[in-house]
């Protein structure tokens, strides 16, 4: 009978630990760069702008929830509507600030993947001329 028990214990013990764990269903993003250096640029040049492509890896749509910039001289073009699994979206930032010298811009943006929160950055220097 102890035999009997411990078996069927032993069996359905070794069923549970075969069944997979249900892997959460979830947007994976991916950038194509988290930062882009314009160089050196003439003050004649601005405004700059910048595509970043994101590329929805995942298996579920991926949303952009919250994005915002360090400067009101920097603004941000990007998706509204849900990016599917598989497609791609750009975020297209442009920086219009004349004042000369270096620069370095941050776009905060918050998304519903796990990685929730990611920094994306323009840099480069404004001359008066190239």
């Amino acid at each position: 009978m102890k035999i009997t028990l411990l078996c069927t214990l032993a069996a359905c013990i070794s069923a549970t630990l075969a069944v997979p764990a249900t892997q959460k269903v979830m947007p994976v993003a991916e950038f194509d760069g988290m930062v882009y250096d314009f160089d050196t640029v003439s003050r004649d040049d601005i405004p700059l702008s910048h595509d970043f492509v994101v590329r929805n890896t995942g298996d579920s749509p991926l949303l952009m929830v919250k994005v915002t910039t360090t400067c009101p001289c920097t603004t941000v073009d990007y998706p509204v509507s849900p990016i599917a699994p598989g497609d791609s979206a750009r975020l297209v930032v442009t920086y219009s600030s004349a004042s000369l010298g270096s620069f370095n811009q941050c776009v905060y943006l918050s998304t519903n993947d796990s990685v929730a929160h990611r920094r994306l950055m323009i840099k480069g220097v404004v001359a008066d001329k190239k």
